[in-house]
């Protein structure tokens, strides 16, 4: 494992900026290679920890790549990549070799990586405790190393998670009338009501949202459009008849 940069802020941090993109394109990677999207958000989350996404990272003791490899795992890896005519640095060919080395049992019987990554999406339930199974079965870092950075492995994992099932970063999906809620800020840190506290989106609710009648808009289009009904879109907006004028505001609740 190499040294954990200060941007960690250990157990606190989450991903932020161009880093929440990389870290959703390596989950949808391994996806898209075989994994469930909890197996890859746990193992992206140990990436993090490990390399910071770089797959050039060399640790302190030789360790190398996405994962740090090291000693046989390592060898493994540089003999898959040039048995490819690639180089060990090349993101692709790590990828592959994470697919080939924890799901296709790449040595036979023995498969001794493939019974450990078993193990560790066997350990709990969330994608940060899989997160840790996969960080004490698969990567296997002293003890003192997995104790100093297991909390940023399973917030790491939890937040690719939460992003790819698209849900905010408390777990509520996106359907939730509280997505992207923060109690502390008391207000809407993300998603469409992104700055408003409860009370403004409440207020909101109330007063209804309006609609400006374009060119080929009926009620009933209108209506199923918002999930509402004709019925209760005349009755809003004191309608005596099912004609609309282009331009026409109507209030929508």
């Amino acid at each position: 494992m190499i040294q954990l940069k200060a941007l960690l802020f250990e157990g606190k941090g989450v991903l932020t900026g161009d880093k929440i993109e990389q870290g959703k394109s390596l989950a949808q990677s391994l996806i898209n290679r075989g994994f469930t999207k909890i197996q890859a958000a746990a193992i992206v989350g140990n990436m993090w920890a490990e390399s910071t996404f770089n797959p050039a990272a060399v640790g302190s003791g030789g360790d190398f790549g996405l994962v740090q490899w090291l000693g046989p795992r390592k060898k493994a890896l540089a003999a898959f990549a040039k048995k490819r005519n690639s180089a060990m640095t090349n993101l692709t060919v790590q990828l592959n070799f994470i697919k080939y080395e924890l799901l296709d049992e790449y040595d036979g019987t023995y498969a001794y990586e493939t019974r450990q990554f078993q193990k560790a999406m066997a350990f709990g339930k969330t994608a940060a405790d899989k997160a840790e199974g996969f960080a004490r079965y698969s990567e296997r870092p002293r003890a003192g190393a997995l104790a100093k950075s297991l909390p940023t492995r399973r917030k790491i994992a939890q937040q690719i998670f939460n992003l790819l099932d698209e849900r905010d970063e408390w777990g509520r999906s996106k359907d939730s009338k509280w997505f992207g809620y923060d109690p502390k800020t008391e207000k809407y840190e993300q998603g469409p009501n992104k700055g408003k506290t409860y009370s403004q989106i409440k207020q909101d609710s109330k007063k209804g949202k309006s609609y400006i009648v374009k060119p080929g808009d009926s009620l009933s289009a209108i209506a199923q459009k918002h999930s509402t009904t004709v019925d209760s879109l005349k009755r809003i907006n004191k309608l005596k008849s099912d004609t609309l004028q282009i331009g026409q505001k109507l209030v929508i609740k």
